[in-house]
């Protein structure tokens, strides 16, 4: 079974070849307890469940590939790092996508995100590395548990509902 992606008008495309395999390598990267870790702070951090337990990178892509999520969390970590009328502009729009994810990155990398966790607009919006975005977001809390900010970030022994694992 080919893997598929979303093309800029949220269809789903069959990826062939190449990106076929790439897609089948990224998905087999996908840590689940890492995902678990990620929802479970990001939840804590926003007060209400945002993401659901056990899912998937596509799901994680469409609950944040218009950055309106990512700016809401980093203003409940670093108030209004991220204006209000930014978050709210054109939701749905690659351009304004993007430069909300990107807002997310910059203050995320100013409050201890190192670069080589990082990833990018595309990786997220496009769906081409969600895997990266997984570990960037478990970087991220792993520096916000580091520098006790993130209401704890994500420990080296996180719990997620009545498991803990340790890392």
């Amino acid at each position: 079974m080919a893997a598929q992606k979303k093309d800029g008008m949220n269809k789903l495309n069959k990826a062939y070849g190449f990106s076929a395999e790439q897609a089948a390598k990224q998905a087999s990267k996908w840590d689940n307890t890492q995902y678990n870790q990620v929802a479970a702070w990001i939840n804590k951090v926003m007060g209400k469940q945002e993401l659901e337990k056990d899912k998937d990178a596509k799901y994680l892509q469409s609950k944040l590939e218009n950055g309106v999520l990512l700016c809401n969390f980093i203003n409940k970590i670093q108030p209004n790092s991220v204006k209000g009328k930014a978050i709210k502009q054109m939701v749905g729009k690659t351009i304004f996508d993007n430069q909300r994810i990107s807002m997310f990155i910059t203050t995320a990398k100013k409050l201890g995100l190192p670069d080589h966790s990082s990833f990018s607009g595309p990786d997220l919006r496009d769906g081409s590395n969600v895997t990266q975005v997984l570990i960037g977001l478990y970087s991220f809390g792993r520096a916000c548990h580091n520098k006790k900010i993130g209401q704890g970030g994500i420990s080296a022994k996180a719990k997620v509902g009545n498991q803990a694992w340790k890392i």
